[in-house]
């Protein structure tokens, strides 16, 4: 019977008119006594049948999970099995983390933050427009160094095409010597990354903020890296913005905490909390005013922190203060500048 249904079967779907029929006649071909349980085709067992002595590999009938008799569908087998309903846990606070942070980031991430509304504008407006006046320099140093410089007298000392090369070559003695000399503890975006992205279970926790100098130090590291980018080196100022910037709202933030301890309403601030709030303000507000990306800028300074792929663990508590700050930044450059 099955050989003449597996026949009739090849006929039928040559046909295309009736690729229905034949798909029904494989099933009905393949049962048994009236009982088979049938599996998807791609979970196909194989049987061994012991036929004159040798064994014969035949692939096991595909069969359906009822009996066929009666019609009646067990309630044991895998149609019955049902997944557990999903259960959906509301947040009140609003969170932003990365599909990578861990467990502890994500207990950390619903904390909503405490910078007050007034400082972190602020923040934001200070740094972005630090970033806003350093890209002008850049053009003017552009345009100076490459444009004018070449045709003016005193080019002419220099051949044409040693330029590039004696340019590089004094800027980059200018940058190494100030920097070995004069600025030996220059604060950099590498500071800014390592003292972020510690962990919350680190030692050094509480006072890694302690670890951010005074605003004077942004001065020596944007002076410095205008040099570099006008001499002709590959250093673009994203990173000089980030270290930048979050001094400005470090330093800020450490006004505005002692203005609180003088009017004695400084209780219940945390210090560390507040400084790390600003310091990403104001890293994204100087993004903001140096490259003009209002979105882009908080995303930067968030992801340059973390230790894995994704945002860093402080993007959910710190992502309502940094985007306020990059777009009040936004809101004064486009408004009035």
């Amino acid at each position: 019977r099955r050989e003449i249904s597996q026949f009739s079967i090849m006929v039928l779907s040559t046909n295309k008119n009736m690729p229905l029929l034949g798909g029904l006649l494989l099933v009905f071909s393949t049962l048994e006594g009236g009982h088979a349980l049938v599996a998807p085709p791609s979970s196909t067992r194989l049987q061994h049948h012991r036929s004159s002595g040798s064994d014969v590999i035949r692939p096991s009938a595909p069969t359906l999970p009822f009996n066929v008799n009666s019609g009646v569908v067990p309630h044991n087998n895998w149609i019955g099995q049902r997944q557990p309903p999903r259960t959906c846990v509301r947040r009140n606070n609003f969170a932003l983390r990365s599909s990578a942070t861990s467990s502890s980031d994500a207990t950390s991430a619903t904390q909503e933050t405490e910078a007050p509304i007034s400082i972190t504008m602020i923040v934001g407006i200070a740094s972005a427009l630090v970033g806003y006046f350093y890209c002008k320099c850049l053009k003017i140093g552009f345009n100076l160094l490459w444009r004018q410089f070449p045709n003016s007298n005193l080019s002419k000392a220099i051949p044409s095409s040693k330029h590039i090369l004696c340019m590089m070559t004094l800027g980059g003695a200018i940058v190494a010597t100030l920097s070995t000399l004069f600025f030996p503890t220059l604060f950099s975006a590498h500071d800014y990354v390592h003292v972020l992205s510690k962990e919350s279970g680190s030692d050094d926790t509480k006072n890694k903020m302690d670890k951010f100098p005074g605003v004077k130090y942004m001065f020596p590291l944007l002076g410095l890296s205008l040099i570099t980018s006008i001499s002709g080196f590959s250093l673009g100022p994203e990173a000089p913005m980030v270290g930048a910037g979050s001094l400005v709202g470090v330093n800020l933030g450490r006004r505005y905490i002692k203005s609180k301890e003088k009017s004695g309403d400084s209780s219940g601030i945390d210090v560390a909390e507040l400084e790390e709030t600003l310091a990403y303000a104001g890293a994204a507000g100087a993004l903001t005013g140096a490259l003009n990306f209002p979105l882009a800028g908080p995303i930067f300074a968030l992801e340059f922190t973390s230790r894995r792929a994704g945002l860093a663990g402080a993007a959910g508590k710190n992502w309502n203060a940094v985007m306020m700050a990059s777009l009040a930044g936004m809101a004064v450059i486009r408004g009035l500048l």
